[in-house]
């Protein structure tokens, strides 16, 4: 017999959390069951029929303590995509807000992307870029903002259109992305705009914590700049991180809904996700805002080599 398909999100933890939860929860119910669950109570039995489920914890644990990976094992064998959020009072709503403005995004027939490829000019991030560019293609429209083509005040002012999601590639540690001469949570707070469906950071360490600091990521989501991001939670190898991209590029060309559906699609292995976590919603729809693509198409990063057009002297003036 068939398998009847999972759609319940199940979202856990403390209820004052959940409270503050309430807009994205009321945008979930839009389209699935909803299952809430106080921390103490929470079981793998609840993740029994879960398509994904968002644990809200102490902000003292980090990603790489607060889940194994980037899914969970429901009693019945199925794995779960499971996302983290420390609990900090009104960040939850910051990002609740937004979350909810990315989950409302999926429309009948509404389709993915676009997606953003953003990354160091160091030659190797730049040529994975381009072929993980060149395997999205027929999924979505396709942006290359890399850092040979674009200065940081540029890319923050590009990131506000709400793509659908957005890919780094390069070096990174737990408080940012090297590129565009350092990328932190400060420059994530000034990017924020429309939210971006998920964000995912093909590099080292961006969901580690140091110290008492959150990590990168937790700082996207958090900020609400994306519902969403994905992320290491230590040092990984460059050629991990492009079979990686490149089985996440051949997964969007089965017209995944969300990034969970990208994440525990067949041909991704888990084993090169062993290191990585899912902060803020699994169940975020790569879905850009209404207006995005046409912002997209108004981003000048062109390539160093791109011929650029004539410009009329009259369009001077």
């Amino acid at each position: 017999m068939q398998q009847r398909a999972s759609t319940t999100w199940v979202v856990a933890g403390p209820a004052d959390a959940r409270a503050r939860l309430a807009p994205l929860i009321s945008a979930h119910r839009s389209y699935r069951a909803v299952r809430e669950v106080d921390s103490s109570a929470f079981c793998d039995s609840d993740l029994n029929d879960a398509a994904g489920v968002l644990i809200v914890g102490d902000p003292r644990r980090s990603p790489r303590l607060a889940l194994p990976g980037v899914s969970l094992r429901a009693q019945n064998g199925r794995r779960v995509a499971a996302g983290w959020l420390p609990d900090i009072a009104d960040r939850l709503k910051t990002f609740a807000l937004a979350a909810a403005e990315v989950q409302l995004r999926r429309m009948p027939e509404t389709p993915s992307g676009p997606f953003v490829l953003l990354g160091e000019r160091e030659q190797r991030a730049i040529d994975l870029a381009s072929r993980l560019g060149d395997g999205l293609i027929g999924t979505a429209p396709v942006f290359q903002w890399t850092a040979e083509r674009i200065r940081r005040s540029d890319v923050i002012a590009a990131l506000q259109g709400g793509a659908g999601a957005a890919f780094y590639m390069g070096r990174g540690t737990s408080a940012g992305w090297v590129a565009y001469g350092g990328f932190d949570a400060n420059d994530a707070n000034l990017a924020c705009g429309r939210p971006i469906g998920a964000v995912l950071s093909l590099t080292c360490s961006v969901a580690c914590r140091s110290g008492t600091a959150l990590s990168f990521c937790e700082e996207m989501v958090l900020s609400g700049l994306c519902a969403a991001a994905l992320g290491a939670t230590g040092l990984t190898l460059h050629r991990g991180n492009v079979r990686l991209a490149l089985a996440i590029a051949q997964a969007q060309h089965c017209a995944p809904t969300t990034l969970a559906d990208v994440l525990l699609a067949p041909g991704v292995p888990l084993a090169l996700l062993n290191r990585c976590r899912i902060i803020g919603d699994p169940l975020a729809p790569l879905i850009g805002d209404p207006h995005s693509l046409e912002k997209a198409r108004r981003v000048f990063a062109p390539a160093p080599d791109e011929v650029l057009p004539v410009v009329p002297l009259s369009s001077w003036s």
